[in-house]
C-alpha cells in the first residue's frame, strides 16, 4: 500500500521532536495532526 506524502516541514518537525524533546510517536501525532502509525515509520526509517 502506498503511503500518504507529508511535507518536508512535517518531516522535520517529527524529528526534531523525537530527538530533542523525546516525544513519543502518540504525542507527537496528536501535536502535528497526523497518525501515530506515520509517526512511528519515519523515525524508523531515519534510524536505519
Amino acid at each position: 500500500m502506498k503511503r500518504k506524502r507529508i511535507s518536508m516541514d512535517k518531516l522535520r518537525q517529527i524529528l526534531k521532536l523525537h530527538e530533542t524533546l523525546n516525544l513519543s510517536c502518540r504525542d507527537i501525532a496528536s501535536t502535528l495532526n497526523i497518525s501515530k502509525t506515520v509517526v512511528a515509520q519515519y523515525i524508523n526509517e531515519f534510524r536505519a
